[in-house]
């Protein structure tokens, strides 16, 4: 994961919370991750994992709620910062599925899970886009 954040953004910084945490011990995934977060600035994106399963089928939850936007297998790891805080925007996609949000910046973010936005839609950075509700 950190060689494919690199590789997009070399200037991104990736900050290791902990690597203690027990495979699929998600309750103290979401504590840890709870107690973490407000101390990252505003716009943060936080990557959570705590399974080995993560990168398969399973679902990945996106989700923003005070100001960050948290990514994490569909397992409950968000489920603590939801209760406390709601969310401005949750989003679920499965393999291969193609998503859209607006992101912290205010700027459609458009996404394909475990695919290739840019060359499903043909599209890159600056291509313009029609918006319109189904």
């Amino acid at each position: 994961m950190k060689g494919v954040i690199a590789g997009i953004n070399p200037a991104a910084r990736v900050i290791d919370l902990v690597h203690s945490i027990p495979a699929f011990d998600v309750v103290q995934a979401a504590f840890r991750l709870r107690q973490a977060y407000p101390y990252f600035p505003k716009g943060t994106v936080h990557v959570a994992v705590v399974d080995p399963g993560v990168g398969g089928d399973r679902r990945i939850v996106a989700m923003e709620s005070g100001g960050h936007l948290f990514l994490a297998p569909d397992n409950g790891t968000l489920a603590v910062i939801e209760a406390e805080n709601g969310r401005a925007g949750l989003v679920s996609a499965a393999a291969g599925e193609l998503l859209a949000m607006i992101g912290s910046f205010g700027m459609l973010e458009i996404a394909v899970r475990l695919g290739d936005a840019a060359g499903t839609l043909r599209a890159g950075p600056g291509t313009p886009v029609r918006v319109r509700r189904v």
